[in-house]
């Protein structure tokens, strides 16, 4: 479980830097809905997600 917090992390950290660039938000877009994606998982395996 840890390391899906850290690769939560580092997409949050990615998607920000990508962000800033024109050609690249495309790319920030598709991080911040894998960062969504992975934050649910993290819910429901702590057990605090929604059924």
């Amino acid at each position: 479980m840890e390391e899906l917090i850290d690769a939560r992390k580092g997409l949050t950290e990615l998607r920000e830097d990508v962000s800033e660039s024109r050609p690249s938000r495309a790319i920030s877009r598709w991080l911040a809905s894998l960062e969504k994606r992975l934050e649910t998982t993290l819910a429901v395996l702590r057990g605090d997600g929604e059924d």
